[in-house]
């Protein structure tokens, strides 16, 4: 007789069970804000940094954690400690060589949400001496874009109120209705 000491696998745990996990790993000091540098191959120059997060503990990666929180209704919450944790992590480090653009990640139905703007990205604690015009948006891969219509005019939204120097990144695959 093997005894596991794990526990189920994640997907066997109830949804409360699961809501405790995501909660856990979302707690201050449970994720940790990484800067992947993206390197001109042509000058070998690091010309941004794509931010990325990872769970410290409760999940093996940043999509279990995402996939988990999708399936309870989470992304927005997972997202926004995600840009808390990135904002806290900027004010706090040694600052990073050069004046870098720094890629993140938005899944599309944050992007496109109206909560989801440059104000948002103040509140959430985007000091002054990082303006968003250093942010590029990259949307995600990790669930479709159901409408170019609706993205463009988010897009507009937000290029309006940054003064047209807002960059975006689609790496989103759209609904063949989009």
């Amino acid at each position: 007789m093997s005894l596991d000491l794990l526990g189920p696998p994640t997907g066997e745990l109830p949804a409360y069970d699961q809501r405790r996990r995501v909660e856990a790993a979302l707690a201050e000091g449970n994720l940790c804000a990484v800067f992947q540098a993206i390197v001109d191959l042509w000058t070998g120059e690091v010309c941004g940094y794509e931010v990325l997060t990872r769970p410290m503990s409760g999940f093996a990666s940043i999509g279990e954690l995402m996939e988990v929180g999708r399936c309870l209704g989470l992304t927005w919450t997972i997202e926004s400690a995600c840009r808390r944790n990135l904002f806290r992590t900027l004010g706090s480090a040694p600052a990073l060589p050069g004046t870098p653009r720094l890629f993140l990640n938005v899944s599309p139905g944050v992007f496109l949400d109206s909560r989801f703007s440059p104000d948002l990205l103040r509140a959430e604690g985007l000091g002054e001496e990082l303006p968003c015009e250093s942010f590029v948006i990259e949307i995600t891969e990790g669930e479709p874009m159901e409408s170019m219509d609706r993205f463009r005019h988010h897009k507009l939204r937000w290029t309006t109120s940054v003064a047209g120097s807002m960059v975006y990144r689609l790496s989103a695959t759209c609904s063949p209705n989009g």
